[in-house]
């Protein structure tokens, strides 16, 4: 009887332990998609801010093109 009470105890345990890998195994997981989902953020707020440095020379250049245009065509002269 003591064997069989053993052995059941060990059963027991091994399923505990496996219920608790499995749960490690899930929270590993978890953390790894929140990880890949921060990365991604970075990833798009890196390329959001690039994009809108270009966007601010790209104006910047069409401002002060359109300023000469006005200031020459103010002043009668012909930069075409």
């Amino acid at each position: 009887m003591a064997a069989a009470e053993a052995q059941e105890a060990i059963i027991e345990a091994e399923v505990k332990a496996s219920e608790a890998g499995e749960i490690l195994i899930v929270k590993a997981v978890e953390e790894n998609l929140v990880s890949t989902e921060i990365t991604d953020h970075l990833r798009v707020q890196v390329e959001v801010e690039g994009v809108a440095a270009i966007t601010r020379g790209s104006r910047a250049t069409t401002t002060l093109a359109v300023e000469v245009l006005q200031s020459a065509t103010q002043t009668g002269f012909d930069i075409r």
